[in-house]
Order: C-alpha cells, then sequence, then structure tokens
C-alpha cells in the first residue's frame, strides 16, 4: 500500500533557480490551476477567444498569459480601470470592467457577434447567468470557483441554444494524476523560461499577518497572488 511519504514524493517538485522563493510558494495553485483550465480540461487553439474573469488576480493573471502564449485572443474581466491596465500590461487584448459594462454584451461586442470559445470563471452567481449568454456556438463555461456565491441550479435546455458546454475544475483531480501534474508542471516552467510567463507576487506577508492578507484578499483590492512567508 503506498505510504504518506510515496504520495509527497510525487507531489514535489525542484524549484527552478530562475524562479524565487515567493514565485516557487505562488506556482502551485496559481500557476497549475490555470493551466490546466486551458490545457487538461479545454484544449485552447489559436485563434480562439478566451475571456478571463477575474483578470488581474493569481490565476487571472496566469491565464491571460498561458492563453496569450497559445494564440487565443484574451479578454480579461476586472473591477476598476486601474487593474484593467495591469492585465493590459500582462498580455490581454481587450480588458471589460465589469463594474461600469456589462461584460456580456461587450463580449459579443468585441467579438463581432460571435462569442467567446472559452470562459474561466471563478466568481460564479454575479457572472454565470451572463457567461451562458455570451459564448459562442461550442463554446464552453468552465466554472473553477465561487467567489461570488454559487450559480443558480442550471437549465440544461440552455446549453442547446449554442450545443454549448458547461463544466467544473479543481487542482486536486490533476494532483492524484501524476503524468498529467507533471506535464502542467514542466510546459509552465518551460513559459516562463522563454519570458512567455511571469508571475506577480501582489504582496508578501509574514505568516503571523496572515489575518491581514485575508482581509486584503476579501477587499478585493490584491492583485496577483499574496504570499505568506515564515
Amino acid at each position: 500500500m503506498p505510504t504518506i511519504a510515496w504520495f509527497a514524493q510525487r507531489r514535489l517538485s525542484r524549484c527552478p533557480t530562475f524562479i524565487s522563493f515567493e514565485e516557487g510558494a505562488a506556482f502551485p495553485i496559481q500557476v497549475l490551476t490555470a493551466w490546466h483550465l486551458l490545457h487538461t480540461s479545454h484544449q485552447t487553439t489559436p485563434r480562439q477567444t478566451v475571456v478571463v474573469h477575474s483578470a488581474a488576480g493569481g490565476v487571472g493573471i496566469v491565464a491571460v498569459q498561458i492563453a496569450k502564449a497559445a494564440g487565443a485572443r484574451v479578454i480579461g474581466t476586472v473591477s476598476s480601470d486601474s487593474k484593467a491596465a495591469l492585465v493590459k500590461e500582462y498580455g490581454a487584448d481587450d480588458v471589460i470592467n465589469y463594474e461600469t459594462s456589462d461584460f456580456a454584451a461587450e463580449t459579443m461586442r468585441l467579438t463581432g457577434g460571435r462569442g467567446a470559445d472559452l470562459i474561466l470563471d471563478a466568481v460564479g452567481k454575479p457572472t454565470f447567468e451572463a457567461g451562458l449568454k455570451c459564448l459562442a456556438p461550442f463554446g464552453r463555461l468552465l466554472l473553477y470557483g465561487r467567489a461570488g456565491g454559487a450559480p443558480d441550479p442550471l437549465n440544461i435546455l440552455r446549453l442547446f441554444e449554442k450545443a454549448a458546454k458547461v463544466s467544473g475544475f479543481v487542482l486536486p483531480v490533476v494532483v492524484g494524476t501524476p503524468a498529467v501534474m507533471r506535464e502542467g508542471i514542466e510546459k509552465s516552467f518551460a513559459l516562463m523560461r522563454e519570458g512567455k510567463l511571469k508571475l506577480l507576487v501582489g504582496k508578501s506577508f509574514p505568516l503571523a499577518q496572515a489575518t491581514e492578507a485575508l482581509r486584503l484578499l476579501q477587499s478585493r483590492q490584491s492583485v496577483g497572488k499574496l504570499v505568506l512567508v515564515p
């Protein structure tokens, strides 16, 4: 029977010399969630349009870059104009401030009425229904969080309108598949080595200030990944 040490060994990865301690701490959940959303749950290809909600956040800012590296057109959504500038800096083709604009209507306008091939949604209730409205034919909505609350129950018949797909994602499922997990690690490191992916550590906190870090995260003012250090 596999031991705890056996499982731990398969979940450890040597941190390359070009990654700092803080970046290494941010890497596993932030980067691997984004990579597997785009390349395991979905197969992102050139000329697809990808909408990334919370695009200035830890997973979002990485997903923008990985989608761009795959050749996709990327539309990010954010809650302020200052975050919009940051997401543009990290490679998004277009950015929508969802506090001042209807992101679904804007997505349809920006895509000439076609819609998005993929929507990455960690928000949930506030964005889910609108996301269904702006999917392209055969488009996919990937729900991987519910920061704004769980979406209302899905009426399956809604998917018939565009032959759309809705699915969920959690990283632990991938962790249980070592070969798939390893592929994500190696290909993400390669993107970083090539300068196509940069990690954004928004702020580091001493472990004793974990409460302050949580408050900043809940304030929706943070960008990138927050890291706790010893």
